[in-house]
C-alpha cells in the first residue's frame, strides 16, 4: 500500500484532505504537496535498486504493503533533490554542453553479485587530464553541512560505489568519485573513496539477503526517519 497520508496537527489527514485544505498558510504551496505527496510505488520484480540497498531493505518493502502516514517536512529534502536534478536535466540542452564527454541522469542497470540491480546515476564528467577517466557525481540535499561533510557514512559510501561500479559494467570509465552536499546556504563537494569491488559485492549480497529474507538493519535513523516503524519487528526505540 502506498503513503496513506501525513501527520499534521497531532492527527493523522489523507492526502486528499491535505491538498484540500485552506488552512494551509503556513504549509508548502499546493502544487509542492503534489510532488510531495504523489509518491509512486514500485514493485521491484526481478531487480532491486541501489537506494532499497544502501537503505534498510524491510522498511522498502513496508512502506509498499502497509498503509502510513508520515510528517510533511520529512518531503521537503527529496522535493529539495528534486528540483536538483532537473537542474542537471535542464543543463542538457545548453550550448555549453559537451555531449559525449558528460552525461546527467544516466540511467543503467547491472548484475551486481547476487542480485540485478536498476538505478539513476546523477553526473558523469570526463577528465583529459585525469588519463581520459569519468569523475562520478552523486548530489545530496543536507540539513546540516558540517556533519554531511565532516565523516563518511557507509550509506553514502556503498551507495556511490555501487553507482560506480554499475556504470563501469556498462562501459564508463570512471575513476573517482564525489559527493556534491548542497544545504540552503550552498554547497560543498566532497571526494569519497573507492570501494574494492569484492567488498562492494559482499555489501550488496548482504543487504540483498536481508530484502529477501525481510530482515530489518535498524540505525540510529529509525525513529525520525522511518514512516513504518511501528510495523517493524526489528524496531527497538532509540
Amino acid at each position: 500500500m502506498p503513503l496513506a497520508g501525513v501527520k499534521c496537527g497531532g492527527s493523522k489527514v489523507s492526502i486528499q484532505d491535505c491538498l484540500d485544505c485552506e488552512l494551509d498558510f503556513d504549509c508548502p504551496a499546493r502544487p509542492f504537496r503534489i510532488v510531495m505527496l504523489d509518491q509512486k510505488v514500485y514493485g521491484h520484480g526481478d531487480y532491486v535498486s541501489t537506494t532499497l540497498l544502501t537503505g534498510c531493505p524491510l522498511q522498502s518493502i513496508l512502506k509498499r504493503e502497509k498503509p502510513y502516514y508520515a510528517d510533511l517536512n520529512s518531503f521537503w529534502y527529496m522535493t529539495r533533490g528534486t528540483i536538483y536534478h532537473l537542474v542537471a536535466e535542464g543543463a542538457k540542452k545548453s550550448k555549453y554542453w559537451k555531449h559525449g564527454e558528460e552525461f546527467a541522469e544516466i540511467r543503467w542497470k547491472s548484475k551486481i553479485g547476487n542480485p540485478l540491480i536498476r538505478s539513476t546515476s546523477d553526473y558523469l564528467r570526463l577528465y583529459k587530464t585525469m588519463n581520459n577517466t569519468f569523475i562520478l557525481y552523486d548530489f545530496k540535499t543536507t540539513m546540516d553541512m558540517i556533519k554531511a561533510v565532516g565523516s563518511i557514512k557507509d550509506y553514502y559510501l556503498y551507495q556511490g560505489n555501487i553507482y560506480r561500479l554499475g556504470l563501469i559494467n556498462n562501459g564508463y570509465k570512471v575513476g573517482n568519485l564525489r559527493f556534491m552536499f548542497m544545504d540552503m546556504a550552498g554547497w560543498k563537494t566532497v571526494k569519497y573513496p573507492v570501494v574494492p569491488e569484492q567488498k562492494v559485492i559482499d555489501y550488496v549480497n548482504w543487504k540483498y539477503d536481508c530484502y529477501l529474507n525481510r530482515k530489518g538493519t535498524p540505525s540510529g535513523l529509525c525513529k525520525n526517519f522511518c514512516p513504518v516503524k511501528e510495523y517493524c519487528e526489528f524496531y527497538k526505540g532509540d
